[in-house]
């Protein structure tokens, strides 16, 4: 099994045990908030139409402040970052940013 089946596969469970998550093919919705799953070398990046400040995106943030810790310099005005100390001392980095395009929208990059 590759790396992108395999994650695929931890975010089918997870979305399957999480009541405000939901998962149709390659698209994960948060809430209201749909997201399309790009697969990385490093993992996924979730990418949604919808603007960082368009209220439905506070869903998504409260959901983040729930499974994970802030950073330091979380809730700028450009972006929200959440951080969790996972097995053997490795931190686990989450990065809600605007996305950089002529349409706007929102990126969620996982590290």
């Amino acid at each position: 099994m590759d790396d992108s089946t395999h994650v695929m596969q931890q975010i089918r469970v997870i979305a399957e045990n999480d009541e405000i998550l939901s998962l149709n093919g390659t698209i994960l919705t948060i809430g209201n908030v749909p997201f399309k799953i790009n697969m990385t070398g490093n993992g996924a990046t979730l990418i949604s139409s919808i603007s960082l400040d368009d209220p439905k995106m506070e869903q998504v943030i409260k959901y983040f402040d729930s499974i994970y810790d802030p950073s330091p310099d979380n809730g700028t005005d450009d972006y929200y970052r959440w951080c969790k100390k996972g097995r053997e001392g490795v931190y686990h980095d989450v990065c809600m940013r605007p996305l950089h395009s002529d349409e706007g929208g929102t990126t969620i990059m996982f590290s």
